[in-house]
């Protein structure tokens, strides 16, 4: 998993590529060390947590109403979930900076 191999060039310090080897073993380490103690990372705990969410809005599970207010669904796990709550019977989604010029007064 040389994935940092394409950041080190000829006229960088022997240091540097020590350190890109270090980050190379961490990173393919990390997520096995993160199982054997039975852990998720972080990001991969959020992005299971969003999609759970999407699942029982998709599922109909959640009958109440479900409002999504200024996010951009930057990452694809909340771009599912808004997409879910939008579709929702009871589902809306506010996106941020969106303007509706029919809601406008003259001069605006």
């Amino acid at each position: 998993m040389e994935r940092l191999d394409p950041l080190v060039l000829p006229e960088f310090d022997l240091y540097w590529r020590i350190t890109l080897d270090f980050l190379n073993i961490a990173i393919a380490q990390w997520p096995v060390i993160l199982a054997k103690r039975g852990l998720v990372d972080r990001a991969r705990r959020q992005v299971a947590l969003i999609e759970a969410q999407s699942r029982r809005l998709r599922d109909g599970a959640m009958t109440g109403p479900v409002i999504a207010i200024g996010s951009t669904g930057t990452n694809r796990a909340t771009a599912r979930l808004l997409a879910a709550i939008a579709r929702a019977p009871r589902g809306a989604v506010v996106l941020p900076g969106l303007i509706r010029t029919s809601t406008l007064s003259p001069g605006h």
